[in-house]
C-alpha cells in the first residue's frame, strides 16, 4: 500500500473499531503518517515508544486506598468521558513478548487494566518487518490476528508529495528524481554504516537550511545518508551553474535551455516554486521550450505550489499542447 493511502485506511478501520498495525522497512514514514492523521482529525496523540517501554509506564503506579493496593494510570492517559484520541504504539516487534502482551489488550479491546480509552479512538502500532533484520520480535498470534495489517511499500513519488508540502530543498527533490536508487538506500545485510531513508532524507533539510559550513558538509551529510551524500553533493555543485531563476522568471528571452539531465531535473523543480501570479505567463514561455517530459513534471509541481495556475489562460494553451503526455 502506498504512503499516501495509508490515512484512509486508518480513518476505515477507527470507522470499524478496529486497531491497526502499519509495518515496513525502517525509515519510510510510517510514524510521520499516524502524527499526520492525528492532526488531520484533531485527536489527541499519545506516542509511546515500546522499546523504551517497561510494565509499570503501562500499568502505572502502585497505590494503597482502604487498605487495597491499586494501580494509579500515569497522566498521558485520558478519562474514559474526554476526547477521542490516537494512541501510537511504536516499534511494538522490538519489544521483548512480555511489554508486547501487555499491549495486547489495548490494542484488543481498546483497554487496559483500568484504563479505558474515550469512545472513537484508535490505536495504532507501527513495526519493521522481518525481513529488515531491525531487532524485530514476533508479535502474539492472539494480537496479530486481531489488528487490521498494512504494509507500506517503497514509493517515491509518494515521498516527493510530501517532500513538496512541507517545504524541503528544490535541490534534494530535484536530485531525487534524477537519481531515485538514491531515494533508499537501505541493506538488511549492512545496517550498521548510514543509509538512505524518507526520514533521513528528511534530516538532510533540517541541516541545508541551517546553511552549514560548506567545507563540513559531505562528511555532515555522509553520516545521514551514507555514500548517496557523495553524489547530492556533486548535484548540487552542477546546479550552481544554473542561472538565478527569478532573473529568468524576468528575462525568460535569455534562456537556453540545459543538455544535461541533472540540471533540468533541478531547473524544472525549481521554476514550479517560483511561479506565482506575476510569474505565471513567463513561466509557461519558459517551460514550453524544455523537453516535454520536464515541462510536465514542472507544471505538476507548480500547480501543488500555486493551485490558482490551472485557471490561468497560458496553462489552459499549454494543456491543449501537452494533452497525449498528460492523459
Amino acid at each position: 500500500m502506498k504512503l499516501s493511502e495509508i490515512p484512509s485506511a486508518l480513518q476505515t478501520a477507527r470507522d470499524a473499531g478496529l486497531s491497526v498495525y502499519i509495518k515496513g522497512p525502517p525509515g519510510n514514514g510510517k510514524t510521520a503518517i499516524v502524527r499526520q492523521f492525528a492532526d488531520a482529525n484533531d485527536m489527541k496523540l499519545i506516542h509511546i515508544h515500546a522499546p523504551l517501554t517497561d510494565l509499570l509506564d503501562i500499568k502505572g503506579v502502585i497505590s494503597t486506598k482502604e487498605d487495597k493496593a491499586q494501580f494509579l494510570p500515569l497522566s498521558i492517559w485520558p478519562e474514559e468521558t474526554d476526547d477521542p484520541v490516537v494512541v501510537l504504539i511504536d516499534e511494538l516487534p522490538q519489544c521483548v513478548p512480555a511489554i508486547q502482551n501487555a499491549f495486547s489488550q489495548l490494542l484488543i479491546d481498546k483497554q487496559m487494566g483500568d484504563i479505558k480509552l474515550p469512545e472513537g479512538s484508535i490505536v495504532i502500532a507501527t513495526g519493521n518487518r522481518k525481513e529488515d533484520r531491525a531487532a524485530t520480535n514476533n508479535m502474539p498470534s492472539h494480537v496479530t490476528n486481531r489488528v487490521m495489517h498494512l504494509e507500506v511499500d517503497r514509493n517515491s513519488e509518494d515521498f516527493f508529495d510530501y517532500a513538496k508540502r512541507n517545504g524541503f530543498e528544490s535541490s534534494i527533490i530535484a536530485f531525487l528524481r534524477f537519481k531515485p536508487d538514491c531515494v533508499y538506500t537501505f541493506d538488511a545485510k549492512n545496517n550498521q554504516d548510514p543509509y538512505a531513508t524518507y526520514r533521513s532524507w528528511e534530516f538532510v533539510d533540517r541541516v541545508l537550511k541551517t546553511e552549514p559550513d560548506e567545507i563540513l558538509l559531505p562528511e555532515v551529510l555522509r553520516g545521514l545518508v551514507g555514500d548517496a551524500a557523495r553524489e547530492f553533493i556533486a548535484f548540487r555543485h552542477l546546479c550552481a551553474d544554473l542561472p538565478d531563476l527569478e532573473q529568468l522568471l524576468k528575462r525568460p528571452d535569455t534562456f537556453e535551455v540545459p543538455r544535461n539531465t541533472g540540471m533540468l531535473y533541478a531547473l524544472a523543480t525549481g521554476l514550479a516554486k517560483h511561479v506565482n501570479k506575476d510569474t505565471v505567463s513567463n513561466y509557461f514561455k519558459l517551460v514550453s521550450q524544455m523537453p516535454t517530459e520536464f515541462s510536465v513534471l514542472s507544471v505538476r509541481d507548480a500547480r501543488d505550489s500555486f493551485p490558482e495556475i490551472k485557471r490561468h489562460k497560458d496553462f489552459g494553451v499549454w494543456s491543449k499542447a501537452n494533452i497525449d503526455i498528460i492523459m
